[in-house]
């Protein structure tokens, strides 16, 4: 029940914070996303029906949900329309379920570098991108990735920026990354 409500919070993130859009703009700047599972993370295999790039990377506490809010998760299709009263739930929720033991402290999604930190009562976005895809060396291949590596800072950015209100924090991890420390876990 954990992976239907991140999946349902999931859902209602990518349609507030319009996150196709960014998508589009990633894919028309050929900026793949990780297409393979044994590289990618149970989370991002998770949310691939929904997000080839976007995953929630918060762990979720449904202890805290009341015997009729269960109910009520347990009654609802994750692939149905995000409708008033599914947002009014995660409204509800949300605070309880994401950030119950929030102590004002940060948490490592990676490495412990600011790269890879947020505070613990922010809701974290993972953006998984293909650093890697270039084939050689040469210089109009390095002005590619430097426009490439510019587009990405500029929609984690707008990301954040557009959901202020809800504490977005998006943390950019690569398929290096994936292989090395499987962010599954804090670090």
């Amino acid at each position: 029940m954990d992976e239907k409500y991140k999946i349902l919070l999931f859902r209602y993130f990518y349609e507030k914070l319009n996150l196709s859009t960014y998508e589009d703009i990633l894919k028309n700047n050929n900026i793949d996303y990780i297409d393979r599972d044994d590289i990618a993370s149970d989370k991002q295999v998770l949310y691939r029906k929904y997000s080839k790039y976007f995953y929630l990377i918060n762990e979720v506490d449904l202890y805290y949900l009341s015997s009729d809010e269960n109910n009520y998760l347990s009654s609802l299709d994750v692939d149905g329309n995000i409708d008033s009263k599914i947002i009014d739930f995660i409204n509800h929720t949300i605070d309880r379920t994401l950030f119950s033991n929030s102590q004002g402290k940060i948490i490592y999604y990676g490495p412990h570098s600011n790269t890879y930190m947020a505070r613990d009562n922010q809701i974290v976005l993972g953006l998984m991108i293909d650093e890697f895809g270039f084939a050689s060396e040469n210089i109009k291949e390095l002005d590619e990735i430097e426009k490439q590596d510019r587009i990405i800072g500029e929609i984690m950015q707008k990301i954040e920026e557009k959901g202020i209100e809800l504490n977005i924090k998006v943390i950019k991890y690569n398929e290096l990354f994936e292989k090395m420390f499987h962010h599954d876990r804090r670090i």
